[in-house]
């Protein structure tokens, strides 16, 4: 059986109406807080604008690269937010788009991936700078625009 397009579209409007209108609406679950607005949500604590990459630690906390808000997040094995650091810029402990990164457990190292800033940045699992391997490579660095990094535990 055939049935015309504009039938098809006329009679699923009127079962969708019907159906908002016939069954009652149930009330949301109630929050301990609001979720984020559209647009803002990598501003909050535990949530992303653009995640990048992700490193998990043997004892499963992730380590997250939030590229936009120019960040690290750790996240426990429960998915809760424990802690995050950074913010642009080109200081230690600042970044303009991390990318990558590693974790090394057995040192407590934490390797971010600085694309902007031509670097890698070392941080302990906590997030406390410790060291930078930098440079530019067009200005005799290591690096031009690292996007990933992978260390051994």
């Amino acid at each position: 059986m055939n049935v015309p397009m504009h039938k098809t579209v006329r009679m699923t409007f009127w079962f969708l109406l019907a159906l908002l209108l016939i069954v009652p609406a149930r009330p949301a679950a109630a929050q301990s807080t609001p979720p984020p607005f559209l647009f803002e949500c990598g501003k909050v604590d535990g949530y992303f604008t653009t995640p990048r990459d992700v490193a998990v630690s043997r004892d499963g906390y992730a380590y997250v690269t939030d590229g936009a808000e120019h960040r690290i997040q750790l996240i426990d094995p429960d998915g809760s937010f424990v802690t995050g650091w950074g913010s642009y810029g080109y200081g230690d402990g600042q970044f303009r788009e991390p990318w990558g990164v590693a974790v090394n457990v057995s040192e407590g190292l934490v390797y971010v991936v600085d694309s902007g800033n031509n670097r890698v940045q070392i941080f302990t699992r906590e997030g406390a700078y410790l060291t930078q391997w930098d440079g530019s490579a067009s200005t005799g660095g290591r690096f031009s625009q690292p996007a990933g990094i992978a260390v051994h535990d």
